[in-house]
């Protein structure tokens, strides 16, 4: 392998590096995010049922409830994204020094990378779970300053 090519491999796998860190460092915060909205919401629906008022209580503790509902789906989701997208970007950076050893092809490499492309779609359920929860949050917060 020639100079210019370890340099590359290098570069690279510098790159991949700092992507398993990001991705690390995300799932790190949004579950840290993911408990402080069930904390949030499971505080504002014992506040609801404090309420005296039974339908406008009734109303928040559903959003609240459905707030919580959307936490955990964003927890799921974000455990199968991290499953899902560690394993191979740790496989990729395997293969790098595989190849930077001489023990690997460029095709391997190829089909290692291909393994990344299915995973893309697993964030949009997760940003789309902390959005509806973020939004049940609000919506039982606004019911429940309708109650007072």
């Amino acid at each position: 392998m020639e100079d210019s090519q370890k340099d590359v491999l290098k570069h690279v796998n510098a790159v991949m590096e700092t992507s398993e860190a990001r991705l690390y460092d995300q799932v790190n915060t949004s579950f840290n995010w993911l408990l402080g909205t069930l904390f949030a919401a499971n505080g504002g629906a014992i506040v609801a049922l404090v309420s005296r008022e039974t339908s406008i209580s009734t109303v928040s503790l559903g959003l609240f409830a459905a707030g919580v509902i959307c936490s955990i789906l964003m927890g799921f989701a974000n455990a199968a994204y991290a499953a899902k997208a560690i394993m191979p970007t740790t496989d990729i950076r395997m293969t790098l020094a595989l190849l930077e050893a001489g023990e690997a092809s460029i095709q391997q490499l190829e089909d290692k990378m291909k393994a990344l492309e299915g995973i893309t779609w697993l964030k949009w359920p997760m940003y789309g779970a902390g959005v509806l929860s973020l939004t049940f949050l609000i919506g039982g917060m606004i019911s429940f300053a309708c109650i007072l």
